[in-house]
């Protein structure tokens, strides 16, 4: 193996570890990310008698600005459960 091959071959190397702790470094920031809303929701769970699945549904539609739409979803939600209990 020449001189070039050998230095190729070293550079990709040192990039792909490079990548791989970038990737590893980027993995533990997501997971930290997880553990502080999981933390939130409690949080709101305690303060506020608000069960976290109900929670995380709302915070996520303000944060896709789909606020209107999940109510407007659970209207016709509501309305079809009251027709299929008065049944």
């Amino acid at each position: 193996m020449n001189d070039a091959v050998k230095i190729e071959i070293d550079h990709e190397v040192k990039s792909l570890i490079t990548y791989v702790k970038e990737y590893g470094d980027s993995l533990l920031r997501a997971e930290g990310e997880k553990e502080l809303q999981k933390a939130i929701a409690e949080r709101a769970e305690t303060d506020c008698k608000v069960k976290p699945a109900q929670f995380k549904k709302a915070a996520t539609a303000y944060y896709k600005d789909k606020v209107k739409e999940l109510r407007e979803d659970l209207g016709e939600q509501l309305d079809l459960l009251e027709l299929i209990q008065d049944e």
